[in-house]
């Protein structure tokens, strides 16, 4: 029933946005983010992230979707300063904590909960 009432472009505006939308911005917040954080990462001589670290967070970034990307960051913020407190409580010592192995965890975590978080009205707005 389109073409007599939309014209075809209509059509492929509208899939484009409903289902490839959501993963073309977050690739491109992915792909700013790796490039930020390859950035200062060589700046200082590597100490922050290791050479295959940076494509988990970019890999985790674009596979949790538009705005689960959003929740993504608030998650590793939050993980990241939990695992700082309990290492420097026990230790009295503030090191480098690794995150190697939790940047996809987090991801999966974030993907798991969004259903749970589509019900909440202000996470369905961060939604096209």
């Amino acid at each position: 029933f389109l073409p007599p009432y939309q014209s075809m472009g209509y059509f492929f505006l509208y899939s484009f946005i409903r289902f490839w939308a959501p993963y073309v911005i977050s690739l491109a917040v992915a792909f700013f983010i790796l490039w930020v954080a390859r950035y200062y990462n060589s700046i200082r001589g590597g100490v922050f992230f290791e050479k295959e670290e940076l494509y988990f967070l970019a890999g985790g970034l674009f596979l949790t979707g538009h705005p689960g990307w959003i929740i993504y960051i608030v998650v590793v913020c939050f993980i990241y300063f939990a695992m700082c407190a309990s290492h420097f409580s026990f230790t009295k010592e503030t090191p480098r904590v690794s995150f190697y192995y939790w940047w996809l965890p987090c991801a999966a975590f974030v993907i798991l909960i969004q259903p749970i978080l589509i019900r909440y009205e202000w996470y369905a707005n961060l939604f096209l």
